[in-house]
């Protein structure tokens, strides 16, 4: 399972901790719906740079010209495809494909 790397700042000033189960839905992979049955029985939907840390410019430069890209779960994938975690690779989860 993924769990969230950053901690999150919500609209109403609260925030969710970092850690938190993340799940994804392939009709949108720029979002993300995170869970935190602590505060509230709901998920939240957030964008992925909201609780992942993206990859450097450069870094993404350099799988594109590889041929390959990781997805937010550290997998090698293909540059539009998503692993058996069922997370994005980051050249999705960005919109740069």
């Amino acid at each position: 399972m993924i769990k969230t790397q950053k901690e999150i700042k919500l609209k109403d000033g609260s925030t969710l901790p970092k850690g938190l189960p993340v799940t994804f839905q392939t009709d949108l992979p720029s979002r993300c719906f995170v869970e935190d049955l602590s505060k509230r029985p709901e998920c939240f939907r957030v964008r992925v740079t909201s609780a992942f840390r993206a990859p450097s410019v450069m870094t993404l430069q350099k799988w594109d010209n590889e041929g390959f890209c990781k997805s937010i779960g550290g997998k090698k994938v293909e540059p539009d495809g998503w692993d058996c975690d069922q997370t994005p690779s980051w050249m999705l989860a960005l919109s740069l494909i």
